[in-house]
């Protein structure tokens, strides 16, 4: 059976238009559509919202902690709309299947107090999962770390170049800690070989 194949795509703020690839390859976009308001500062989130195995785009609005997810990679309304904590400039969107179910759903890190909070259903409500992870200033990222079908939390430090990954979605020290690439670049996630 055919791993999954996460592959890139750009999003414009400015027009809020977004240019989704199907292979990570140069080329046209296979998706371009607009999406949200423009120039509104909105920022992209991603995931399987609704487990049908196909990752679709959303927006989160951090001045009202609002979240407004599209289950297919088209122009329309959004077919999800919460409000999952206060929104805030230190707090940053992050997505992941966090219990395993193959639903992937939303988060929020707050970068001042280096804490996540998890949501494992696409709604409002308090958080599931409250973890204290990291420092202040690092830039949080997820991801599934160790091939159990469950995302967990990580953090990098653009000062240092260091990412530091859990493989549960617990308080602890890092499960792995790798120096790589060079001091203030931004970090990135996916399964680049399908494997």
């Amino acid at each position: 059976m055919r791993q999954p194949i996460d592959s890139i795509g750009t999003y414009v703020p400015t027009t809020s238009t977004l240019f989704l690839r199907n292979s990570n390859s140069p080329g046209l976009a296979d998706y371009a559509y607009g999406y949200g308001a423009p120039g509104y500062g909105l920022q992209p989130v991603s995931g399987d919202w609704d487990a049908n195995g196909t990752d679709t785009i959303g927006l989160y609005d951090k001045t009202t902690g609002n979240f407004f997810l599209r289950n297919s990679n088209s122009a329309g309304n959004a077919d999800l709309t919460f409000q999952f904590g206060v929104g805030g400039v230190s707090i940053v969107p992050v997505t992941g299947d966090w219990d395993g179910n193959g639903t992937d759903t939303v988060g929020l890190f707050d970068n001042s107090q280096a804490v996540y909070f998890l949501r494992n259903s696409n709604s409002g409500g308090n958080a599931d999962l409250t973890i204290f992870f990291g420092a202040a200033g690092a830039v949080p990222i997820t991801g599934d770390f160790d091939g159990n079908g469950t995302d967990t939390i990580a953090i990098y430090v653009p000062g240092s170049a260091v990412f530091f990954l859990r493989n549960s979605n617990t308080p602890g020290n890092a499960d792995v800690t790798v120096n790589y690439g060079g001091l203030n670049l931004t970090p990135m996630m996916g399964d680049w070989d399908g494997q």
